[in-house]
């Protein structure tokens, strides 16, 4: 991450790691490995051997084929998406991830997800400005997720393939890196002192961070307070020496890096007023449900900025690749109700 405070007066960083707890499953391809994972909810017995919270076990034993054929599908889907070009293949990978994502639901609720999209795409002039229009009107897959997450959406709530963008953690690097600016994820660091303060280090060229850190950050009124110089905020009642209650901390307040590493780097979403948090994975999706509709009614601005190679399609092509990679990583912490690592060998 770039220049950050020092915080040399509160001592050295006592610990040398990412705070990334638990086991990590490692491979040669972490994207490989992330979806053998996957793989194993095809199989009827791994299937059977789960224990429902709120259905019989006879009565999950009969269900989980649906959540069986939509694991398949969405391994096939995503097999198929890999042979495709930057023009095509966000069709495949969309449906993909919606047939994943239904399955995953399943799961984690025991019930059947919606069948509608829940979204409907509305062109722009700008690819940037074209959007998902939220559908309150049936029974859809995505109102079955926000209740699941307790959200209220408004009918017609609009989420622009920009904001897709910009709220995609993993793509937040890109964004700063390509147009020197940050997108609507801030990275932080997480660092335990000697002095026994837990700080959250943010970038110092973040502007009126010291001004608007509690209008950016509401989740964190309660539980940190601002530092007395630069962009640092302390942990309240929290101990450096408390790994765990660090950990968990992290866990509940904060966005965790996906790779496997040993840098204590974390996120969170800078909050906007009026504005809707949605569950991370969601981002993805909403990015991917526009990409496919251009795909298949406009693929001619697909080609457009493909032929000219700039910013914009160096962003479209990494999110692609990410969705592929993250968005089922984010789909396994969901019903595992924890952060999974995944890294290389």
């Amino acid at each position: 991450m770039g220049k950050v405070h020092d915080l040399t007066t509160l001592g050295p960083e006592i610990y040398n790691c990412s705070f990334q707890d638990g086991p990590p499953f490692l491979a040669e391809s972490p994207i490989d490995r992330v979806w053998k994972t996957i793989e194993r909810f095809t199989s009827k017995s791994y299937l059977d051997s789960l224990s429902p919270k709120n259905i019989s076990l006879k009565e999950w034993k009969t269900f989980n084929g649906y959540v069986r054929a939509r694991v398949i599908q969405a391994l096939e889907l995503r097999e198929s998406a890999r042979s495709l070009s930057f023009l095509s293949r966000p069709i495949p990978l969309y449906y993909a991830v919606l047939n994943l994502y239904r399955a995953f639901y399943g799961i984690k609720c025991e019930r059947e997800c919606g069948t509608k999209h829940g979204l409907r795409f509305k062109s722009s002039k700008q690819i940037l400005s074209m959007y998902a229009e939220y559908d309150d009107s049936g029974h859809s897959s995505i109102r079955n997720v926000l209740d699941s997450f307790s959200i209220t959406v408004p009918n017609k709530y609009k989420i622009s393939l920009r904001l897709a963008l910009n709220k995609t953690i993993e793509i937040a690097n890109d964004i700063y890196a390509t147009e020197g600016k940050h997108s609507e994820v801030l990275k932080l660091r997480l660092s335990p002192r000697q002095s026994g303060e837990v700080a959250l280090q943010f970038n110092d060229d973040l502007k009126d961070f010291r001004r608007n850190w509690e209008k950016w950050f509401p989740n964190l009124i309660s539980c940190c307070k601002l530092y007395k110089k630069g962009n640092v905020l302390i942990v309240n009642n929290i101990s450096s020496s408390d790994y765990a209650n660090i950990v968990n901390f992290a866990n509940q307040h904060l966005e965790p890096e996906l790779r496997l590493n040993n840098l204590p780097t974390w996120y969170i979403y800078k909050a906007k007023k009026n504005e809707i948090l949605f569950p991370r994975f969601l981002y993805y999706v909403f990015g991917l449900f526009i990409l496919s509709n251009l795909s298949r009614y406009n693929p001619e601005s697909l080609i457009r900025i493909q032929s000219q190679k700039d910013t914009c399609y160096y962003i479209i092509n990494q999110f692609l690749d990410y969705s592929e990679r993250f968005l089922p990583h984010l789909l396994l912490n969901w019903i595992h109700n924890k952060p999974v690592w995944f890294g290389i060998l």
